[in-house]
């Protein structure tokens, strides 16, 4: 069973410090890249970054700082798997953490197929002792709630009500990618292509 890391398009106002590249996002008019991960919320009250979601850096900045603001270099990421990540490149998880190169096992672990998801779950450390047992705890929550309450299986995969409305944001010198309006999860929720879980 595959699920996906359960990344919301509001932003997460509890860390402080991506504010700036968030507001960056809004600013340029168009969606966040959202990717599809292995289940990885954070597996104790004792790990660092509570339940945060962080704007990622695809290429470090570190390595190419003329890339710290550019919006095509910019994802969602837990806020685990960004501190794993650190100032290391790795493989482009929306292409190789799918359904056909990795997947959860019923023991919470990720079974990854293929060199560059192998890569990817090393150097994220995603089978970390702590991370299969919350997986596991998660893998019975969405079995639970699939059988038994449907609405809530709804709430915990499914996107949020309040959608941005990126047309009414006005970046300074204007949208440079004014095709990504059409391309946002409102946009797509209003023409009925948006699923109501991802």
């Amino acid at each position: 069973m595959t699920v996906p890391c359960p990344i919301s398009d509001e932003r997460e106002d509890s860390d402080p410090r991506p504010k700036r590249l968030c507001r960056y996002r809004e600013l340029s008019g168009v969606a966040p890249r959202r990717i599809r991960v292995p289940l990885r919320l954070l597996p104790d009250p004792g790990n660092v970054a509570l339940g945060g979601f962080h704007l990622d850096h695809f290429i470090p900045g570190a390595l190419d700082p003329q890339l710290a603001a550019e919006y095509t270099n910019l994802l969602y990421s837990c806020a685990t798997c960004n501190l794993a990540k650190r100032d290391y490149i790795v493989p482009d998880p929306s292409t190789h953490m799918l359904a056909a190169t990795a997947m959860i096992r019923s023991d919470g672990s990720v079974a990854a197929n293929g060199r560059e998801a192998k890569r990817i779950v090393e150097r994220l450390r995603l089978n970390r002792p702590t991370y299969c047992r919350f997986r596991r705890l998660w893998i019975g929550i969405v079995a639970m709630a699939r059988a038994v309450e449907p609405e809530l299986l709804s709430r915990i995969l499914g996107y949020p009500d309040s959608l941005p409305e990126l047309s009414s944001l006005n970046p300074p010198g204007g949208n440079a990618k004014p095709e990504g309006i059409e391309q946002s999860h409102l946009r797509r929720r209003e023409r009925g292509e948006l699923p109501a879980t991802y």
